[in-house]
């Protein structure tokens, strides 16, 4: 990429919104610009906002220099529109902002460069030694690829200054969707796979060589464009600070509520790791391992099929999940005992109708009968439901927990790739179920809809396997026993899992994972800073069960390059390439807590 950077002045930026976009654009714009304080936020407006504790009334100075508004806003007297938003999003998480008028005053804040194309040398020297020092730096866009005169450096300088190999502009797109990556920065995991909508503007960017922290997609979260090396925002270090890119501006998540409530999130997690603060973070698989895959099957019509996947999923010594219909699976039941042995048994109802709009009392009756049934069969205790057609409601969820069930499986769809707690709404003292969400299209939709061939079947599951890897989620391997109706079909599927690299994955049964989600929500973490550079991780375990294969990855201040242990109560690896250590721990008892010393090395 050697061309100077596109001509995005307002006045020569061709109108790329339309419709309805262009009209909730435009209005959230004005609304803001009218309403927006475009300063520090005041007590009230602060102890408003209690979502993100760790950042709350910390302080951020965004630029806004006379050669960045004189490119950007021919000169205005007033502070470009880029400028304000950042000022306004800050301040929306509880960040004390302010505007700068120079570089040279930056102290000790978190320093945000909105589109600050222009930068002089001393202003590119002033950044690269705040941040070798400890300072954090939000970069938004191609920073520093203009001089302060407005003249053309090149690509080479911002890559100099982030530390990136390349830069991509997206222009012309009807809509964007920015995906959370499980590879971002501590406290990002939890969003792992989050899709959130944002509206459409000329000049997207997306940069790779960089930890990835979000990533453009389509609405299946596929890469978009389709090489996915380039992120939507990334995270980094340099001495002592750390920094974060974004390729995108915060007005852009105005599309609905959820959208911008999971935007701030991610923007909370984004300047939280440019704060440079101590920072922990439970793993998402047993091991730290960094993916998981299931197999299920909605195990019903033509039942006795099931035994193709069963055998070989056991080939392989993987553990699969059988949904059954009680209605079929009475007349199979050596079929079902034969499963039990090798795999989950759970339910897919009594006779396969739907549940929905069905009183509470009648779904917990089909639910008793249907889970005394397999259990009967199976010899198992029945702990999934996968809804008929994969709908249900409130009393569904609720007669769910009365009958003792502990997950969903499949479910309608969700914007986050990774399992979900379903909180009761009448009591928070009962047990959250656990949601495993199914994101991939299944065999019936790829056979049915998409009208692949069975030698293209393989590469539709892949495809969607790929999706799901850039943000750590669950890929949830779909089949029906009416598809899966021989040796052969069965052999596609392991064509599938000969071509993923299943020693990196973590393929537990659906009981598995969801036993785990649930622990896993019971761990609680605390890294704080003591005397002599010393710090503590402290690791509890508020729930009723053990945990084992635990991992806990944690961020130091300062960034050091290396740590060393008190006490073998864990195994420590790294750094990663964000400068985070994984600690290992082997069982965590109920109620049990561990602190683990930890002395840090320098860079």
């Amino acid at each position: 990429m050697n061309e100077p950077a596109p001509e995005h002045k307002p006045g020569s930026r061709p109108h790329l919104l339309r419709g309805m976009f262009a009209a909730v654009a435009v209005a959230a714009a004005v609304v803001w610009i009218v309403i927006s304080p475009f300063g520090a936020p005041s007590e009230d407006a602060i102890n408003e906002q209690p979502m993100f504790p760790e950042i709350l009334g910390r302080q951020a100075v965004v630029l806004d220099d006379d050669a960045n508004r004189a490119y950007w806003a021919d000169g205005a007297a007033e502070s470009p529109p880029r400028v304000l938003r950042w000022v306004e999003a800050l301040s929306r998480i509880g960040i004390r902002a302010n505007t700068i008028a120079s570089i040279g005053e930056w102290q000790d804040e978190l320093l945000v460069l909105p589109h600050s194309y222009c930068l002089s040398v001393e202003d590119v020297e002033l950044i690269l030694e705040g941040m070798e020092t400890g300072n954090g730096v939000l970069f938004v866009g191609p920073v520093g690829v203009r001089d302060s005169d407005a003249n053309w450096i090149g690509w080479n300088r911002f890559h100099a200054i982030v530390g990136s190999t390349n830069l991509r502009e997206y222009s012309g797109l009807e809509t964007m969707f920015l995906v959370v990556s499980g590879a971002g920065p501590i406290g990002s995991a939890s969003m792992a796979g989050h899709r959130i909508s944002l509206l459409q503007r000329e000049g997207q960017w997306g940069i790779a060589g960089l930890p990835g922290a979000a990533y453009w997609a389509d609405y299946d979260r596929k890469a978009f464009p389709s090489d996915d090396e380039f992120h939507a925002a990334a995270v980094g270090t340099r001495g002592s600070g750390r920094f974060v890119w974004v390729g995108f501006d915060p007005d852009l998540a105005a599309g609905s509520y959820e959208s911008q409530d999971a935007f701030d999130e991610h923007l909370a997690d984004l300047v939280g790791w440019g704060l440079s603060a101590p920072a922990t973070e439970v793993a998402l698989y047993p091991g730290g391992r960094q993916n998981a895959l299931i197999v299920a099957m909605d195990t019903e019509w033509q039942f006795e099929n099931a035994v193709y996947l069963g055998d070989l999923l056991r080939s392989r010594g993987l553990r699969g999940g059988f949904m059954c219909v009680n209605e079929w699976a009475t007349e199979n039941a050596t079929l079902v005992r034969s499963l039990a042995e090798y795999h989950d048994i759970g339910s897919h109802s009594e006779d396969h109708t739907v549940f929905v709009g069905q009183p509470r009392r009648t779904q917990a009756t089909r639910l008793r009968l249907s889970s005394t049934g397999l259990a009967e069969l199976s010899g198992q205790s029945i702990l999934g439901f996968r809804p008929p057609e994969e709908r249900y409601d409130e009393n569904t969820l609720a007669a769910l927990r009365e009958t003792g069930f502990t997950y969903v499986l499949g479910g309608e769809a969700t914007a986050v790739g990774l399992p979900v707690l379903l909180h009761a709404s009448e009591a928070d003292t009962l047990e959250p179920l656990v949601l495993i969400p199914r994101i991939q299209r299944d065999d019936l939709y790829l056979v049915n809809q998409e009208q692949l061939a069975d030698d293209e079947l393989a590469a539709g599951w892949r495809n969607d396997w790929e999706a799901v890897r850039r943000h750590r989620g669950i890929h949830y391997v779909s089949v029906h026993s009416t598809w899966v109706t021989g040796p052969d079909k069965a052999a596609l599927l392991g064509q599938f899992l000969d071509e993923v690299p299943l020693d990196d994955i973590w393929v537990p049964g659906p009981n598995a994972l969801a036993t785990w989600w649930s622990g896993r929500s019971r761990i609680r973490t605390e890294l704080r800073g003591s005397a002599d550079g010393e710090s503590v991780l402290t690791i509890h375990n508020e729930g009723s069960e053990a945990v084992e294969d635990l991992g806990v990855w944690a961020v130091f201040e300062g960034n050091p390059g290396s740590v060393r242990m008190a006490g073998d109560g864990a195994t420590v690896t790294g750094p990663d390439d964000r400068g985070a250590y994984l600690f290992l721990i082997e069982e965590l008892a109920p109620r049990d807590s561990l602190g683990i010393q930890v002395q840090t090395g320098g860079r």
